[in-house]
């Protein structure tokens, strides 16, 4: 369970150690490095493979772990180009501009 930060509060399965400090979580948290006393210990264990994602997932969703999802990204529109005020308009020298 994480304690601290945004994601405070949610669950989240240890996927890597990195060294004495740090670990890589997973779960309804976004899958990051986090500092383990960000982290509050629960009963429940998770055998999970190091690596695979699905694999994650698949362990949580057995655990009874909900996995964080993300909405998809919109397809960019095309922007048009913004232009200067002498690219505007193309004038001829002498013209008047109304």
């Amino acid at each position: 369970m994480k304690i601290a930060g945004r994601d405070a509060g949610r669950s989240c399965v240890i996927t890597r150690v990195i060294d004495d400090n740090f670990v890589t979580i997973a779960g309804a948290t976004r899958s990051k490095r986090c500092n383990i006393r960000h982290l509050e210990p629960t009963a429940k264990i998770v055998d999970i493979n190091e690596g695979s994602e699905a694999d994650v997932r698949a362990a949580l969703d057995r655990a009874g772990i909900a996995m964080l999802s993300t909405k998809p990204r919109r397809k960019s529109q095309v922007r048009r180009k913004r232009l200067r005020k002498s690219e505007q308009r193309p004038t001829e020298k002498g013209a008047v501009n109304n």
